[in-house]
């Protein structure tokens, strides 16, 4: 009962931290001035709430435990090397804890067996973090290929994009306006690694949604208890 009571909510957590860390990209690029430690400190508190929301898993997630450390390790060493290696160690480690994490988290909201608030809120914390790997993907693409991506005219294309530092916030919004097939297309994928990852996100975000709302409405007719005039 104890273990219960400290992990509800955890889903909550979660999905605070990452509707933070998306607002908050494009505001720190946008407003001058403004440290880029903000971001840092965000995706920091996203890492910890997705071990906070797996923490009620019976075997924790070894993998997702091992993964984080090094992932947060080198994303705070970007803030003093750019050495390539690193950079691009530091895009890998992100993309497979996200990725990890994003699996433990979406095998569980599978596995319940009512719906409640938490599995709600885990569901839409998922789609987040779908946007959110591949925009991380997007970066690794970028900062190995400036030309993998066509940017507005106001973005300055020979910046380097690493994650949360000035550019990312293009490939954030660019993510989330693929995964829901918005398709302003000021953004635009000239790399053929670029264009095959778009065309799998805009895939997979619809898929999502489609298992996820029907598994809600799944459960909700095997929990359902008719009324004494329904049939």
């Amino acid at each position: 009962m104890a273990i219960e009571t400290f992990v509800r909510g955890r889903f909550t957590a979660l999905l605070l931290a990452l509707i933070s860390l998306v607002v908050a990209t494009p505001l720190v690029e946008q407003v001058g001035g403004v440290p880029w430690i903000v971001l840092d400190i965000l995706f920091t508190a996203m890492i910890l709430a997705l071990l906070y929301a797996m923490s009620a898993e019976p075997h924790f997630p070894i993998l997702a435990m091992v993964l984080a450390l090094p992932a947060l390790g080198t994303r705070w060493g970007l803030r003093v090397t750019a050495n390539e290696a690193f950079v691009v160690a530091s895009f890998g480690l992100q993309i497979a804890f996200l990725a990890v994490s994003m699996g433990v988290v979406l095998l569980e909201i599978l596995r319940s067996e009512r719906v409640t608030t938490d599995t709600v809120l885990g569901g839409i914390s998922v789609y987040l973090l779908i946007g959110i790997t591949f925009a991380m993907l997007y970066g690794l693409i970028d900062y190995l290929d400036p030309a993998a991506f066509s940017l507005p005219s106001g973005a300055d294309a020979t910046r380097v994009r690493l994650p949360g530092r000035d550019g990312f916030a293009e490939l954030v919004y660019f993510s989330f306006v693929t995964q829901t097939t918005l398709g302003y297309g000021d953004v635009v994928p000239l790399a053929t690694g670029a264009r095959s990852l778009s065309a799998l996100q805009a895939v997979t975000g619809q898929i999502y949604l489609a298992v996820f709302v029907a598994r809600l409405i799944g459960l909700h007719l095997v929990h359902h208890r008719p009324g004494p005039f329904e049939p």
